[in-house]
C-alpha cells in the first residue's frame, strides 16, 4: 500500500491530494445532476405506467356493473380479485349506490398511493343510470423502491468511476510533472554548494524544507 501511495503521489503529495479531491468533488456534483435528471425520467416513466395499469381497468368496468345489477357475488369477488393481482393495485372497493352493500378485496398498509374511481353504469328501464362504484387504490411502494434501487445503482458506479478517473489523473501528473519538480528541487540543492560559501551552506542544509510547501513551492523555495 505505501509504494503504490509513493508511486501515485511520491513523497510530497499535496498537489495529488488537491486534484484528486478537487476531481472527485467537481465529478460528483456533475454526477449528482445528471443523475437526478435520469431518476426523474425514470420515476416519470414508472408512474405513466402505472396510471396507464389503472386506466386499463375501465375494461372490467362493464363485466363488473353487469354483476352488481344481477347481485352475482361470487363473480363479483372473483373480478375483485382478479384486479388485486395487477401491479401495485393493492386494495379495490365496490360500493353499491341504493344499498349499503359493498365488496372489499386485497389489503392497503401503504400511505403512499393513488385512487382511481369509475362509475359502474346500467339500463333501467331505458335510461342509463349509476348503480355504484368501484375504486381501486394503487400504491406507489413499488416505485419508490425502484427508484431508490437504482440511485443506489448509479451512486455506486459513478462514484466508482470518478475515484478512478480521479487516481489516473493523478497518476499522470505525478508522472509529467511532480516527479519531474522533485528532480529539479534536489539538483538546485546540489548546485548550493557551487556558488556559495561553505559556511551558508551548512546554514541552508540544516534548514528543511517546511512541510506545508508543495511541490511547485518546494522547487521556488529551494
Amino acid at each position: 500500500m505505501k509504494n503504490l501511495k509513493v508511486l501515485l503521489f511520491g513523497t510530497n503529495n499535496q498537489i495529488g491530494r488537491r486534484l484528486i479531491l478537487l476531481t472527485i468533488a467537481f465529478s460528483s456534483v456533475i454526477t449528482l445532476c445528471i443523475s437526478l435528471v435520469q431518476l426523474i425520467e425514470e420515476y416519470r416513466d414508472l408512474r405513466g405506467n402505472l396510471d396507464q395499469q389503472l386506466e386499463s381497468v375501465a375494461i372490467y368496468v362493464p363485466g363488473i356493473a353487469n354483476s352488481v345489477w344481477d347481485f352475482d357475488e361470487e363473480q363479483i369477488k372473483r373480478a375483485l380479485e382478479s384486479l388485486t393481482l395487477l401491479p401495485n393495485v393493492a386494495e379495490v372497493t365496490l360500493n353499491t349506490t341504493d344499498t349499503s352493500v359493498h365488496w372489499v378485496a386485497g389489503r392497503n398498509q401503504s400511505r403512499n398511493t393513488v385512487i382511481k374511481t369509475y362509475s359502474l353504469r346500467h339500463e333501467i328501464r331505458g335510461v342509463e343510470g349509476e348503480i355504484g362504484t368501484l375504486k381501486v387504490l394503487a400504491t406507489l411502494d413499488g416505485i419508490y423502491n425502484h427508484v431508490l434501487a437504482s440511485a443506489l445503482s448509479i451512486i455506486i458506479s459513478n462514484g466508482l468511476k470518478t475515484f478512478m478517473v480521479a487516481l489516473f489523473m493523478v497518476y499522470l501528473i505525478r508522472r509529467l510533472i511532480t516527479s519531474r519538480l522533485e528532480k529539479m528541487s534536489s539538483k538546485v540543492h546540489g548546485l548550493i554548494e557551487g556558488i556559495l560559501p561553505k559556511t551558508t551552506v551548512v546554514e541552508l542544509a540544516s534548514e528543511p524544507i517546511p512541510a506545508s510547501l508543495d511541490e511547485l513551492d518546494a522547487v521556488d523555495w529551494a
